[in-house]
């Protein structure tokens, strides 16, 4: 299964990349929504995990923007700022098809996570 991982924090990447990798998955990642469109465009991504608040292209916004190109992957957004509690606020069933946890994000939640997707699709 290949996961996209969008942060613009390098020791998050760095991290996830690792834990990910280490419960079986390929892991591609980058600190700019940007270039996360572009790897959309030459890899098989299966899932996303993508920060919310980011420079420039913000997690919603890349969300939203990949939804018109037409990518239809799970989207697992992650942020300290929000909770389970105010996440409402973000909009997230608009963009459709994505989840969201809390920083920090523990690996072996996320692993749970990506197995149930790997299961549904």
């Amino acid at each position: 299964m290949n996961i996209l991982v969008v942060d613009d924090e390098p020791e998050l990447l760095e991290v996830l990349k690792l834990g990910l990798s280490l419960e079986g998955f390929s892991v591609f990642e980058t600190d700019s929504a940007a270039f996360a469109i572009r790897l959309l465009s030459i890899e098989n991504i299966d899932v996303i995990i993508s920060d919310i608040r980011m420079p420039i292209m913000n997690g919603i916004e890349f969300g939203r923007l990949i939804r018109t190109l037409d990518f239809k992957m799970p989207i697992i957004y992650h942020s300290a700022e929000y909770n389970g509690e105010d996440v409402y606020k973000l909009d997230l069933v608009e963009i459709g098809n994505c989840t969201f946890v809390s920083k920090p994000c523990v690996v072996s939640n996320l692993s749970k996570i990506l197995i149930r997707y790997k299961k549904n699709y």
